[in-house]
């Protein structure tokens, strides 16, 4: 159950910064056309990724959420690799939303992983 709860979380931040990123910051019209179209078509294969993340941190164990993490660094990644060129608002806006989505990530992750499991909590004798 709490893994449902986790990918639709994860799902709502990611459309969300995929909104952010596509620019949907600068009005409230542009926010709610770039929203409709992040749904749209970013929806399913969004909740793909964030299913097979989620997958592949359950299967690799608690390490492999860094890994899934530095995906929120992108941003940052685009920023330095244009030498900060452009917009320094919109520079902002995908920046704090790229870390924003690592924050998310790293956060369910540890709800998630806390919960105790079947297997670990039986006590063999």
């Amino acid at each position: 159950m709490r893994s449902l709860i986790r990918i639709a979380v994860m799902l709502v931040v990611s459309l969300l910064t995929l909104t952010l990123c596509g620019g949907g910051y600068a009005s409230k019209h542009a926010f709610e056309e770039m929203g409709l179209y992040a749904v749209l078509f970013g929806g399913l294969p969004v909740l793909g990724l964030v299913t097979l993340f989620h997958v592949l941190d359950r299967f690799f164990g608690p390490y492999a959420r860094y890994p899934v993490a530095l995906i929120g660094l992108f941003p940052l990644l685009l920023v330095i690799y244009f030498k900060g060129q452009g917009d320094e608002t919109y520079m902002r806006v995908i920046i704090l939303s790229g870390l924003a989505w690592s924050a998310a990530w790293l956060a369910t992750s540890r709800i998630v992983s806390r919960v105790p499991h079947k297997e670990r909590s039986q006590v063999e004798t």
